[in-house]
């Protein structure tokens, strides 16, 4: 009943705050602009997700995801966070039973499921489709917890089986599963009490789960190497990612405490080894650490708590840099079951220890889990939409080109082209070698008609792309426009060989060999253009017209 009431009251208190849009950050990748995705589940999409390295990731579990919500709500954004939001729930339920399982302390456990579920740094974890994989991945991971302590009780091939199925389906969610063999043997010191027996053989009964561990790494580094999302360190030194890795470890617990200015992105801050904020971190760090060993034998549950949190915060800490963010509010979504583990055997013991004030302690802690549930129902509204959503990132964050950039593209879908242009040029000053944001600076100052700012920031977002066919693109429409078509349709040959798929080259490049009278060429042009989006009515009326001028020839 606790389970469940668990789930019910996640899926209330957050159901009717729930976003209702996409965002224009990765929610593209995974579903709004994803064909493979939008397919849903046939066998060629099916076969994409367990072959593709996109988003810089193999996880074919999670396209997998995507594509049945696509295949049972089409792009119907709000049912969409409704399936994030039910694997929260589940995952708060289940994180409650796996504890009553091991340690049988009914209201401990329930008191540790409901932080999960309502803390406010788990929002962002369902709140953003585009991070399915870590509520998804979540789940494989405590069902593996289950499947693990099922096999403990009755060792069998088949139960082990299924350990190995469970923890492959977790994998091939997110690769942030590669700590689980870890917590695994930090669960036979506290709470299964199992440390007592050989470690060898400890580690040995383990050993498949920790060759799956090592073959993910593999595969993961190789993924966002080949995606580009792997930073080297001429961009982020090591220094830089320790004092980095050193002030986040501090800062996840800071915010788990006092959870203030959480944004969607916080920039790297390029922090030195010696600023003050590393090394109050660090001394925070091994003041815990020493705390934790010296009640280790009084209150193992403390000891559990600091190094699952630091034990599985190691793949997403930064030392190996992925994208240019300094910490995310996400990477705790695992993590921060250690501390709430802590907090709840913790605030048990107070209870005990002193009787009187059982009520006051219970009391306490309700109230802390109503301000919980405040903040995070708070944040959850700052996801009601795009522009909601980087504005907040913009008003507690500083120096957050992300945000900038987000904002700037925004605007000018709305319209504004004039407001994207200051927001574009704040990124540019923060990454002057931002290319997304030159060519989108270029689109913005071409729509206000300052055609020769536009081509500038066109070619320099190919002098930071040489691939970019895009910006050939929008340099041919601008140069056609200004009767320079020779110049035009050398651009557009150069976007096709870049991107033999690039549709609307092809259309561009018919309708300006149309305007210089090279119909023949042009009906080439657009019946490539055709071939590519077969639905695209503009390409078959010019397809038409300069057939017909052809056909009115001698």
């Amino acid at each position: 009943m606790v389970g469940l009431a668990l789930v019910v009251v996640t899926l209330v208190v957050f159901g009717s705050v729930l976003p209702k849009t996409f965002i224009n950050y990765d929610d593209d990748v995974y579903v709004t602009a994803n064909r493979h995705v939008q397919e849903g589940l046939t066998g060629g999409s099916i076969a994409w997700a367990f072959t593709t390295t996109e988003a810089s990731n193999w996880h074919p579990l999670t396209w997998l995801s995507h594509m049945l919500d696509v295949q049972l709500y089409g792009l119907d954004a709000a049912k969409h966070h409704w399936t994030s939001l039910l694997l929260h729930a589940a995952n708060a339920a289940l994180l409650f039973l796996v504890l009553v399982r091991m340690t049988g302390a009914l209201w401990r456990s329930a008191a540790a499921g409901a932080l999960f579920a309502l803390h406010p740094l788990h929002v962002e974890s369902f709140a953003w489709i585009a991070e399915r994989k870590d509520v998804l991945s979540t789940l494989f991971w405590l069902l593996t917890l289950a499947a693990w302590l099922r096999f403990l009780e009755a060792r069998s091939a088949g139960r082990y089986a299924a350990v190995v199925a469970l923890y492959a389906l977790g994998l091939m969610a997110k690769p942030m599963l590669v700590t689980l063999p870890f917590a695994l043997l930090l669960l036979d010191v506290w709470p299964l009490g199992r440390w007592t027996s050989s470690w060898a053989g400890l580690v040995r009964e383990k050993a498949p789960l920790f060759v799956m561990s090592a073959a993910s790494c593999v595969v993961t580094a190789v993924a966002q190497r080949n995606g580009g999302a792997l930073q080297g360190f001429e961009h982020f030194p090591f220094s830089d990612r320790l004092a980095n890795a050193i002030a986040s470890c501090a800062t996840y617990l800071g915010k788990t405490v006092w959870p203030a200015s959480l944004a969607v992105f916080y920039p790297h801050p390029h922090v030195g080894l010696l600023t003050w904020r590393v090394a109050g971190s660090a001394l925070a760090i091994a003041a815990l650490t020493v705390l934790a060993i010296r009640t280790a034998r009084s209150y193992p549950f403390v000891a559990f708590g600091w190094f699952w949190y630091l034990g599985t915060l190691v793949p997403v800490i930064g030392l190996v840099q992925v994208g240019g963010q300094g910490m995310a509010d996400r990477y705790t979504y695992v993590p921060l079951i250690g501390v709430f583990v802590a907090v709840a055997w913790g605030l048990g013991e107070v209870a005990e220890a002193s009787r009187l004030y059982t009520n006051t302690v219970a009391v306490g802690a309700c109230v802390c889990l109503a301000a919980f549930l405040f903040v995070a129902r708070v944040q959850l509204g700052t996801w009601a939409d795009r522009e909601t959503l980087f504005r907040h990132a913009l008003a507690v964050t500083s120096d957050n080109w992300l945000a900038h950039h987000n904002l700037g593209t925004i605007l000018f879908n709305q319209g504004k082209p004039d407001e994207a242009i200051v927001q574009l040029n704040e990124t540019l000053r923060l990454q002057p070698n931002h290319t997304e944001a030159h060519y989108n600076l270029g689109l913005a100052l071409e729509r206000v008609g300052k055609h020769a700012e536009a081509i500038s920031e066109f070619e320099r977002a190919l002098a930071l792309r040489p691939t970019f066919a895009k910006a050939h693109n929008n340099i041919a429409i601008i140069l056609a426009g200004e009767g320079r078509t020779d110049e035009a349709i050398g651009h557009l040959h150069e976007a096709i060989r870049i991107d033999p798929l690039a549709e609307k080259a092809y259309f561009n490049l018919g309708n300006v060999l149309f305007q210089t009278g090279r119909a023949a060429e042009a009906v080439d042009a657009f019946e490539h253009a055709l071939k590519l989006k077969p639905d695209d009515g503009a390409a078959a009326a010019s397809l038409r017209e300069a057939r017909e001028t052809l056909s009115r020839r001698p």
